[in-house]
């Protein structure tokens, strides 16, 4: 597209930014719809919990985060929300902790951590009944 004039080619790249966009937008909305559909059955076994394995308190504050929450997809962006409410710091230096009490340490006193804490803070409370 050499041949456009400048005028020509911003009007075009904005034009195709644009369809991007849309593109975009409509392809997450589609996924997030097929996703919201998604029964326990069809995630497979990856998805349950060990049975006793938790503190009952991370249960009361998955419940609590997503009251309300009409599915699994539902909970995990009510929980995203919750997130990003404030409170919840991102930090890399942080001291490791792998004990039964690290999720719920996260979730109720330091709320700073990395991919570690956080998708371990999405993953448990979305799956649990």
């Amino acid at each position: 597209y050499e041949w456009m004039s400048d005028a020509a080619r911003q009007a075009f790249e904005q034009l195709m930014e644009e369809l991007r966009e849309q593109l975009m937008q409509s392809y997450f909305n589609q996924m997030s719809e097929g996703m919201q559909n998604l029964t326990p059955e069809q995630y497979g076994r990856w998805t349950d919990l060990p049975e006793d394995a938790l503190d009952p308190r991370i249960e009361q504050i998955a419940n609590e985060w997503t009251a309300g929450a009409a599915s699994d997809y539902d909970k995990v962006l009510a929980i995203q929300r919750r997130f990003h409410a404030g409170g919840f710091e991102y930090d890399t230096d942080v001291e490791i902790a792998d004990d039964a009490d690290a999720l719920l340490t996260f979730l109720t006193q330091t709320k700073t951590g990395f991919c570690q804490q956080y998708a371990t803070a999405m993953a448990v409370p979305s799956f649990m009944p």
